[in-house]
């Protein structure tokens, strides 16, 4: 079971003992009624008490003067330092991370290059087809025995097909030369129809 998410840090402090008396007995009172919440808290009272027993077990070590100087002097160089407030200011502190610099700089140059280049290869609109152009195109479309020229003259009308069918018919010269094979026996093997 999982604990409360708004109790973790509470339940951890009163592992610890580290929480004041009325939020504790508040808590306490919710580790009741919750087994996920008392759960949690039994694994980390566990831990706990295993660390400070641990702790016990350490021998007791003073640190020297000079780790209390070194310490004390670092405390105050950090409580003087200045938060950056412009831009070149976090640019200053960071003139020392070659890696943050580099991973900029190329992040700078995808950037650039993302933004250029649907400018760089813009199609030219082609010219709008002539009179002559579309009366020659419309020709050779009509002249062309196709399937679908023919399905769309039928669907027009019986006379339209007709019409085609004609047209198509005074255009070629159907020669036996220019049949398929199979076209050339039928009309051997029909001739006499």
């Amino acid at each position: 079971m999982k604990p409360c998410a708004q109790n973790q840090k509470p339940i951890a402090w009163l592992a610890a003992d580290a929480l004041d008396a009325y939020a504790a007995d508040e808590l306490r009172a919710h580790l009741n009624i919750c087994p996920g919440c008392r759960q949690y808290w039994r694994e980390l009272a566990g831990i706990c008490r295993d660390h400070s027993e641990a702790a016990n077990d350490l021998p007791e070590v003073r640190p020297s003067l000079s780790f209390h100087e070194r310490l004390a002097r670092r405390i105050r160089q950090e409580e003087t330092r200045r938060v950056p407030v412009s831009a070149l200011e976090i640019l200053r502190q960071w003139r020392l991370d070659w890696g943050v610099a580099i991973s900029a700089v190329a992040l700078a140059l995808i950037v650039i290059a993302a933004l250029q280049r649907p400018g760089r290869y813009r199609e030219v609109p082609k010219p709008a087809p002539t009179a002559p152009q579309i009366a020659a195109a419309r020709a050779a479309i009509d002249s062309q025995p196709t399937f679908s020229s023919y399905r769309v003259a039928a669907n027009t009308s019986i006379e339209a097909l007709d019409e085609l069918l004609t047209q198509q018919a005074a255009h070629r010269s159907w020669s036996a030369q220019a049949l398929p094979v199979s076209a050339t026996r039928w009309l051997v093997l029909n001739s006499d129809l």
